[in-house]
């Protein structure tokens, strides 16, 4: 088929440029549909996976705070000297325990999810809070050579167990990947 035949043939049939056009104007519309449903779930697929880094964050932030509190009261309890515990409290954990006081504070409870996964969070908040409140008295008695310090120690040592507990609690009602 040459060009002169095509060209004899559209200039015989006077209805063909309207066609044409209704036919272009239908994949316009198509075309313009299709990207839209495109741009739709990419921007969703992007809301998704920002959404759930920011939940994986928060689990971090969970996840580390319980860890320091634990951590400092496997410390406490591997020492033998109690000023030891003075110079580590001043040198790292207090600025550790407040960083992460502050950073649990910092997440927006109502966004956890699941109301267990809230209880949990609150828990763990709440005992690395008496975990500092209970080192700094701790800290303060044996400054003033208090003797007997065997209930602020044992005060510690029981938040951080609670710690654990809540922590797996968390962990176990917190979803990375919310289901809707």
């Amino acid at each position: 088929m040459s060009w002169e035949c095509v060209s004899y043939w559209i200039e015989h049939h006077p209805g063909l440029a309207s066609w044409v056009q209704a036919i272009g104007s239908i994949g316009a519309i198509l075309t313009a549909v299709a990207i839209g449903v495109h741009q739709t779930k990419s921007g969703t697929r992007q809301r998704d996976l920002e959404a759930q880094n920011k939940r994986k964050s928060c689990l971090a932030v969970v996840e580390f705070a319980a860890q320091q509190g634990q951590a400092l009261s496997n410390y406490l309890g591997s020492i033998k000297v109690l000023w030891r515990y003075v110079s580590a409290w001043e040198d790292k954990f207090s600025s550790v325990n407040k960083f992460s006081l502050d950073s649990l504070a910092a997440i927006p409870m109502h966004e956890l999810g699941d109301h267990l996964a809230v209880l949990a969070y609150s828990e763990i908040f709440t005992n690395l809070a008496s975990i500092r409140e209970e080192s700094i008295g701790l800290v303060a008695d044996i400054r003033a050579k208090v003797n007997d310090n065997s209930a602020r120690i044992n005060a510690i040592h029981s938040a951080a167990e609670r710690l654990k507990a809540d922590l797996l609690n968390f962990q176990l009602h917190y979803r990375v990947s919310p289901t809707l």
